[in-house]
């Protein structure tokens, strides 16, 4: 054969030999690319910084409230107050807050305007700490009055919604996905993204309209995959954004639609979706609760057998005054609190959420946790 042919064979073989040893040892050449400063996972274990990484933290939904400029949702923290906040947590906690488009909408302009959430990223990067923002909710409160059903999961997602009539929601999900997305991704306080709070893809009873729909819903047979096709096709969209960052499902666990029994494996396996969850209320005395079709211990297993970690990403106790209202004293709450953080982080739970801090308490029984509760001086010296 003629030289030249002979040399540009030659050297198009050496490549594919350079690209077949490279594919050989794919773990490490997987490895090399992860940034040690961002959480990542290597099968049902969470990493950060070359180590395995389990965590407590807290919910603080509110913390994106900015008077001045949103909506709001929940009360209002002071500069001071988001300091204090985030200085008194164990270094590298998460913190999930709602970072929904009402709080990224100037409520007078209706313009997108990231002040609100702007604060939120520098007080946590002041710090230290991991952030975990939630891009939706399932009901719509706070965010468009939408309760997100089958048809909503199956592409609805790509329409814009105002249900509660604040014309808050200026743009379609997929666009505030993308514009929360590309602002934060290169922060030092993200975490993981979570694309809705709580997804179900269940029909709502005529009549019935956002949080309404709770009790009232119709579960169709193409729940589940209208579902695993949301996580395929959002999930893509913020892994192309951001390919560095984990990905949290946001399921409840307990059975709900779209994702019963066998069903949450399927969510669960779609490769855009890094980290399972579950939400912990109603079995106070149960540190593992649940039964053999949608209990804590079976979502482990299957998060396990799927090769990704599982976290608990809210669980609550209602307390309130130690006699006559039907709930726990602070005191016991803290030991049901801390029961449950060991048993589920030895049962396998890669990190655990309180619900919910804030800086005021409801009056009565209730989830909330304020700054001086014990609770949050467990989350920050349990051992992990």
């Amino acid at each position: 054969m003629p030289v030249a042919v002979s040399l540009r064979l030659r050297l198009a073989l050496a490549v594919a030999l350079l690209v077949s040893l490279a594919s050989g040892f794919g773990g490490s050449a997987r490895a090399a690319t992860v940034d040690p400063n961002v959480i990542s996972h290597s099968g049902s274990s969470l990493m950060l910084h070359g180590h395995a990484y389990r965590f407590t933290g807290v919910n603080a939904y509110e913390l994106g409230t900015y008077w001045n400029v949103n909506a709001g949702c929940g009360g209002q923290l002071t500069t001071a107050q988001l300091d204090a906040f985030f200085g008194g947590l164990r270094p590298s906690s998460v913190v999930r807050f709602w970072a929904f488009q009402a709080q990224g909408v100037n409520r007078t302009t209706h313009k997108v305007d990231f002040t609100g959430l702007d604060r939120v990223f520098r007080a946590a990067e002041r710090h230290g700490q991991r952030l975990l923002p939630v891009l939706g909710n399932q009901d719509g409160t706070c965010d468009d009055g939408h309760w997100k059903n089958r048809a909503w999961y199956a592409g609805g997602y790509a329409q814009k919604y105002n249900d509660d009539h604040r014309g808050l929601n200026v743009v379609p999900f997929t666009s505030w996905v993308t514009a929360v997305v590309n602002r934060y991704k290169t922060s030092s306080a993200l975490g993981m993204w979570e694309p809705v709070n709580e997804p179900e893809s269940a029909d709502c009873a005529a009549g019935f309209l956002g949080p309404k729909c709770y009790g009232h819903q119709v579960c169709p047979a193409t729940a589940p995959a209208a579902l695993r096709s949301f996580f395929d096709v959002v999930g893509a969209q913020i892994k192309r954004l951001d390919p560095k960052h984990l990905i949290v499902s946001g399921l409840i666990g307990g059975g709900q639609c779209g994702a019963q029994s066998t069903q949450y494996s399927t969510v669960h396996a779609s490769r855009y979706v890094d980290v399972a969850t579950v939400h912990d209320y109603g079995q106070d005395h149960v540190p593992v609760p649940g039964d053999q079709w949608n209990g804590m211990a079976v979502r482990i297993s299957q998060a396990r057998a799927l090769g990704k970690p599982l976290i608990t990403e809210e669980i609550g106790i209602e307390a309130g005054p130690a006699t006559g209202t039907g709930c726990v004293s602070g005191a016991g709450r803290t030991a049901l609190l801390t029961s449950k953080l060991r048993g589920q982080l030895a049962a396998g739970a890669r990190g655990f959420l309180l619900w919910n801090y804030g800086p005021t308490a409801n009056a009565g029984c209730t989830y909330d946790v304020l700054p001086t509760d014990p609770m949050m001086t467990v989350l920050r010296t349990q051992p992990l």
